[in-house]
């Protein structure tokens, strides 16, 4: 009996941890990636609510346990197999949460809809712990490997399974649990059939074709789009509840995704989709897609030629390239991408973010002896040059292209070239994107210790050229103007002033920084450009304020004001006296896209000002909030709810309150480690979801085999085992700040198999560490206060609920240093609270 509960429970955390993912990679796909946290934080919210229910109801669970894990686990299959069909008949627009009161009752039906697999899947892992009180410390070795593993699963079936199948291996091992529970009983042999059943009939009836998208019987291959012998199909989303639920075919995108914009004009259509671990994407063919950024208003030729659409996770990263001649390539003049090009004859260029191949064309056209296209999306430069070769011709295969599948910072790294102009295009390449309410997201592109990467590869007298849409009110090009000026002013303090200009369009703005100081010339050559693109100039060295706002003209000119606060050294005040957030981003605080200040969250939350003062597009930062105040109050109720329902005998035990404060600080301090490692460890493994996956992945294997080898520490032993689990987390915490954190960037030249083998080394002793305090806290109230024991789970799982996105919302604020120092003082008030200390009642 042993043996089978361990192997449920590791297949069940397989399943758990991959339902979680899964959810979370299908709503950043159909809805927002801001959903994540709110999804983490709504399947901890299981574990806490299970483990009340458990501390509550023990005795009448324990007469009736087996029944009690067999549908559990049959109640977490079906909920996993309708979690996401249901989803996507919840017509929420969280854009409008602020506005609507529609949107909170469906943001609640989420919550519902979201909770009902987990707290299955948690209830059965919390059961598992009653059902084996001497052997805590082995079923939470298999539980963290189980949950471990089950992240490294989904990784790899994130590269080959699209994102609306990503439940079936979920299915599969929740079925495996259901068998495992059924077997010595005939009838729940039989009822675990049904179950099974009813939860693989979607899988089933699309399997079958029941519920297919349409296939245009007239879908043409055209040769110069797919790949020769490929046959398009135009998707029709099925309508109905029916097939809304019985379909897993479908993704329903979210109507204000860059995607369902473009698939509105006529005879738009899909003509690609690909499933690949750094995102979904989807290629469109429509005759209105042209691709031309910032294209200025004085360019009167032909129009630039149609391009195929090309999106990622909905959004629209940039198109696929099509080729030009001389004969209608004259409007790559007129964009802002050909500032640079004036000032350099035949030039060597560096392009971060060549996406589908733009700027790599844009480039070639302009004059570029030779041209270095780093893309970090592998999938996006095989589409271009193997899929659509046709299509895009020549421009790949040209002698003067090199190809680096890389992110900028480590292809800077490891590059000794030089180059004439090193262009970071955030309006035309792919994963820029700064909308969306994305403001959570980590962008080590855009930080200091990026700017100084991108300085080591340019030539002397070389310009670094970054552009950027503008948005209204100014925030993301603002913060821009301050990294550009604030690098410039602490790596050149004698002449930064000398060595940058902004050039800002109608609908865009670029910073020329020069490794050198501009000469006068060039500055004349500059003015002529400008002229020709009607764009107006916000800074060069010696502008006048008569210069500014004279085509483009705009209310109050910042931008302009902002410069000049620099040169006058005053920048200070003006960054503290700014309604947003437009502090330099660093290595330490890598969010450019967050721009509300905490004075902002009182008028979240409707204590002052109202959400008017909000800008729309920051819901993203309302939601983590709201997440955080949900988790909060659910939290409470969860902790109290065994106080005043569990009668008197328990409201006599000793040590409640430093129970509490063990498992709390527990919680808070895993996930304070396990988020801020994630997210720091985005730059040296740049790639995301590989982050991800693997700092789950080893983080909880290794704790399992740190709380496997805690078991050791039994009885008196036990204050032995806290002291030397968080004595060996203070440790690994110390050695990563000391040791590891100072090399991350040096270290990321090297090859990323090694960077995986250098993460896994450092990440090994903190998850193995790690892996002491919670079973061992659970082993000491199972062999002392047997009751307290569940409540102990609910404590840990309640805090969990809200400490995930807090996490995030610490690391925006007051930095990575900040976050890992607050765990290690969590860990500490573990240790000085661990419940062996407590001298309980008999």
């Amino acid at each position: 009996m042993e043996k089978r509960g361990l192997i449920s429970v590791f297949l069940v955390s397989m399943a758990v941890l991959g339902a979680q993912l899964g959810v979370i990679r299908y709503m950043s796909v159909a809805s927002w990636s801001n959903f994540a946290g709110l999804i983490i934080s709504i399947a901890l919210l299981g574990f806490g609510l299970s483990g009340t229910i458990l501390t509550v109801l023990r005795e009448r669970i324990e007469r009736r346990l087996q029944d009690w894990l067999f549908w559990s686990a049959a109640a977490f299959i079906i909920a996993a197999g309708y979690v996401l069909q249901f989803a996507r008949l919840i017509p929420f627009i969280p854009q409008s949460l602020h506005q609507d009161g529609t949107q909170v009752l469906y943001l609640a039906l989420y919550y519902f809809l979201f909770f009902v697999p987990f707290f299955f899947g948690a209830l059965f892992i919390n059961l598992s712990f009653l059902r084996m009180k001497t052997g805590i410390n082995r079923m939470y070795l298999y539980n963290l490997m189980g949950s471990g593993i089950g992240a490294l699963v989904l990784l790899v079936c994130t590269s080959v399974i699209s994102p609306q199948y990503l439940m079936i291996p979920v299915l599969l091992l929740g079925s495996a649990v259901v068998i495992n529970e059924a077997i010595g009983s005939a009838r729940r042999m039989r009822l675990g059939a049904i179950v099974i059943a009813v939860a693989f009939l979607p899988v089933l009836l699309t399997g079958i074709g029941l519920f297919s998208p349409a296939t245009s019987a007239d879908a043409q291959q055209c040769a110069d789009g797919p790949a020769q012998g490929q046959q398009t199909a135009v998707s029709e989303p099925n309508k109905g509840i029916w097939a809304g639920l019985f379909n897993l075919a479908d993704i329903n995108m979210s109507h204000y995704k860059d995607i369902s914009y473009a698939l509105k004009v006529p005879e738009s259509r899909v003509i690609h989709e690909k499933a690949s671990s750094l995102g979904y994407i989807q290629v469109i063919e429509s005759s209105q897609f042209r691709f031309a950024p910032g294209l200025s208003l004085s360019y009167y030729d032909s129009i630039p030629p149609v391009q195929h659409g090309l999106f990622i996770d909905g959004f629209g990263a940039s198109g696929i390239a099509r080729y030009v001649d001389a004969t209608n390539a004259g409007y790559i003049r007129y964009l802002p991408f050909s500032l640079s090009y004036s000032l350099k004859n035949r030039p060597s260029a560096l392009v971060i973010g060549a996406g589908g191949g733009n700027p790599v064309l844009f480039a070639l056209t302009l004059g570029a002896s030779k041209v270095m296209a780093v893309e970090p999306y592998a999938p996006v430069v095989d589409l271009a040059r193997e899929t659509f070769a046709a299509w895009s011709k020549g421009i790949w295969d040209d002698p003067r292209v090199t190809t680096v599948i890389s992110d900028g910072r480590t292809f800077c790294k490891r590059d000794d070239g030089k180059y004439d102009i090193l262009s970071i295009p955030a309006m035309v390449s792919s994963g820029m994107s700064f909308s969306s309410g994305s403001g959570n997201g980590e962008n080590y592109l855009f930080t200091k210790e990026a700017f100084d990467d991108y300085l080591s590869r340019l030539a002397p007298e070389g310009i670094l050229d970054v552009s950027m849409r503008l948005d209204s009110p100014p925030r993301a090009l603002l913060k821009l103007e301050s990294l550009v000026f604030s690098w410039a002013k602490e790596r050149f303090p004698a002449d930064f002033a000398q060595r940058i200009v902004f050039i800002r369009g109608l609908d865009w703005g670029a910073f020329l920084v020069k490794n050198g100081v501009f000469a006068t010339n060039e500055i004349a050559l500059l003015k002529k450009k400008t002229r020709d693109l009607s764009a107006d100039f916000s800074y060069y060295p010696g502008i006048s304020a008569s210069e500014v706002n004279q085509y483009n003209v705009i209310p109050e000119e910042v931008y302009y004001a902002f410069a000049q606060a620099f040169v006058a050294g005053t920048e200070q005040a003006f960054i503290g006296g700014y309604a947003f957030n437009i502090e330099p981003p660093t290595d330490n605080r890598p969010y450019f896209s967050h721009f509300l200040p905490l004075s902002t969250v009182p008028k979240l939350l409707g204590l002052s000002g109202g959400m008017k003062d909000v800008p729309f597009d920051e819901w993203g930062y309302l939601l983590s909030w709201a997440t955080v105040l949900q988790g909060v109050v659910f939290g409470l109720l969860i902790i109290c709810i065994p106080v005043f329902t569990s009668g008197r005998a328990f409201l006599r035990e000793r040590g409640k309150l430093r129970v509490i404060v063990y498992f709390f600080a527990l919680g808070m301090g895993f996930m304070l480690i396990e988020i801020a490692v994630i997210q720091k460890l985005n730059l040296f493994i740049a790639n995301p979801l590989y982050s991800v996956a693997l700092v789950i992945g080893v983080l909880l294997i290794f704790s399992g085999i740190g709380a496997g080898f805690a078991s050791r520490y039994r009885g008196e032993e036990a204050k032995k085992g806290i002291t030397v689990g968080v004595s060996g987390i203070l440790a690994a915490l110390a050695l990563h700040a000391f040791v590891f954190a100072p090399l991350m960037q040096p270290l990321l030249a090297l090859p990323e198999l090694l960077r995986i083998m250098i993460v896994i080394l450092f990440l090994a002793p903190l998850g193995f560490f790690m892996g002491f305090p919670f079973p061992l806290g659970l082993q000491v109230l199972s062999d002392k206060r047997e009751k307290l024991m569940p409540w102990g789970l609910a404590i840990n799982g309640s805090v969990s609920v809200f400490a995930s996105v807090l996490t995030s919302i610490l690391s925006m604020h007051f930095g990575f240093a900040f976050v890992f120092f607050l765990a290690a003082l969590f860990y500490v008030a573990a240790w000085v609270t661990f419940p062996a200390r407590i001298r309980f009642s008999s």
